[in-house]
């Protein structure tokens, strides 16, 4: 006799969801001592799964589309149309591949290796301050280290500025109204000065290093 799937109490879970974020899933797993249970998300019935033969389901080719799967505003922050969370096939392994090319042993090596550069930076700054936010001071390694790996320049009197475009970007995502649109103002404004980045590597204005993720999708 094949076991009944436990269903999530309640008319609908999306408040739920928003509510609760990544802790949904595991809390309930947790409640109905399952690996499967069924709810309803914006009225629609939905199987939540976990676990090695859940993500089979997932991987086999051609079961599912990508299109439509993530949310308008979550897509449009961090990734936009054409991107490889869209795509589906023989375009979807072309883009993976590539990008796949860049986490080399050596890529990846590279990419660590600048951000213990990032760190030690910005570890002297710290000395005899009063006060350091790590969470805001992460988000900057973050970006200044990201931004040299991938080969795109980003001058000293510009980098909080990006910083602050990637963060807004990154926590508008999973928003609605205000933070939201914020993200996307600045989105805007990164589009603007990434693609004059992307001419002027394609116009020979700015030397990028051979191998980098800027000379690889360029």
């Amino acid at each position: 006799m094949v076991p009944r799937i436990p269903r999530d109490k309640g008319l609908d879970s999306t408040l739920a969801l928003l509510s609760d974020g990544y802790t949904f899933l595991p809390e309930r797993f947790r409640r109905y001592e399952s690996d499967i249970f069924e709810t309803r998300l914006m009225l629609r019935k939905a199987v939540c799964m976990m676990g090695e033969e859940a993500s089979r389901v997932f991987y086999e080719p051609g079961r599912f589309t990508r299109q439509g799967a993530m949310p308008p505003n979550a897509l449009q922050l961090l990734q936009d149309k054409g991107s490889v969370a869209l795509l589906d096939g023989e375009a979807h392994r072309w883009r993976k591949q590539m990008f796949l090319s860049l986490m080399t042993p050596e890529g990846v090596r590279r990419l660590a290796n600048v951000m213990a550069d990032q760190w030690r930076t910005r570890l002297e700054t710290w000395e005899g301050t009063d006060e350091v936010v790590l969470f805001y001071e992460i988000r900057e390694i973050l970006c200044r280290a990201v931004s040299m790996w991938v080969g795109v320049p980003l001058a000293e009197s510009e980098a909080k500025q990006r910083t602050r475009e990637f963060g807004a970007m990154i926590d508008g995502a999973g928003a609605f109204g205000p933070r939201s649109w914020c993200g996307m103002l600045l989105r805007a404004r990164t589009d603007r000065w990434i693609r004059d980045v992307v001419q002027k590597d394609r116009t020979h204005e700015l030397q990028v290093p051979e191998g980098s993720a800027e000379h690889v999708i360029d």
